[in-house]
């Protein structure tokens, strides 16, 4: 082993010593592949374009995702090596959504996100009935408590909401993810909907809704954005499949507030761009929310 690992040390020095000018350009390439080869397969970064899991994430986090949570894939691709857990009730993942089409040929995801990843919440696993009825969740016909916050102290995270629809048309609710077999609160988070007059205090409709009725085989989880009139989730494409999972959020290790809530076609509001006149003052209305600075997400 040391005799086979002393010859190819010695061959490549005698190669560089021919090729001296590679010597850089090898070290660099390497430095480049175990960076995205850790990226992809360890620790990946994702931002926030959209305000689908308002509250809970804000346009412009700046997010890190654990890749290994649920597999160690080989690097750059969605072969597992090593399995290391499931999914669970309530985790934020990233995720590809399903690529499916509808009679007419078009795709039930928009063409926009077809292929692209994703960030949303698991709201029920394999082996549950869920149905959803006017936003309120129900697990194998148990509710997941909803109730309206009505606190002033919490009802501040509206105000504090970087959101283009004005904030007296918002409501904001509690949500308590439970285990539908035992009753045990598994996660309590906040959840953002449009305000309604026919909406009720437990999130229901006084005018009853056409559910969203499905069940959950073996290796399909439902997600849905904390938004949850302005998300575009598993209520329109259906259950994802765990192998178009990816890893699981933990970490806002940055956060900008990019002052007009979108950027995407046009590359004026790219987020490089955005950042680096932010960074040299030129841009009104962007700054750092130093407040999600490695915060933990949950």
């Amino acid at each position: 082993m040391f005799r086979w690992v002393y010859k190819w040390h010695e061959k490549k020095k005698k190669f560089y010593e021919k090729f001296p000018f590679l010597h850089p350009i090898i070290s660099l390439a390497s430095i480049i592949f175990w960076v995205f080869a850790f990226k992809s397969s360890v620790l990946g970064a994702n931002n926030i374009p959209s305000g689908s899991m308002i509250p809970t994430l804000k346009i412009g986090d700046f997010l890190f995702v654990n890749e290994m949570r649920f597999n160690l894939d080989i690097p750059f691709t969605d072969i597992p090596i090593i399995k290391m857990d499931i999914p669970k009730r309530g985790d934020i993942v990233t995720f590809t959504p399903p690529a499916m089409f509808q009679p007419d040929g078009t795709y039930r995801v928009s063409d926009e996100l077809v292929g692209k990843t994703l960030v949303k919440r698991i709201v029920a696993v394999p082996g549950d009935t869920i149905k959803v009825v006017s936003n309120k969740i129900f697990i194998n016909d148990v509710p997941y408590p909803l109730t309206r916050v009505k606190d002033p102290n919490e009802l501040k995270i509206i105000d504090d909401l970087d959101y283009s629809r004005p904030k007296s048309m918002l409501d904001l609710f509690k949500e308590k993810i439970i285990d539908p077999n035992t009753g045990k609160i598994i996660r309590e988070h906040y959840v953002l909907m449009h305000k309604n007059e026919e909406r009720l205090d437990d999130g229901s409709f006084a005018t009853p809704i056409q559910p969203v009725t499905y069940y959950l085989p073996a290796g399909k989880y439902f997600l849905m954005g904390d938004n949850r009139d302005n998300s575009e989730d598993s209520r329109f494409f259906g259950p994802v499949d765990i192998k178009n999972i990816h890893g699981k959020v933990f970490l806002s290790y940055f956060s900008v507030n990019w002052g007009d809530h979108k950027y995407g076609g046009n590359p004026e509001l790219f987020p490089v761009f955005k950042l680096f006149k932010l960074l040299a003052g030129q841009k009104k209305g962007v700054y750092v929310r130093w407040d999600r600075v490695f915060k933990r997400i949950y």
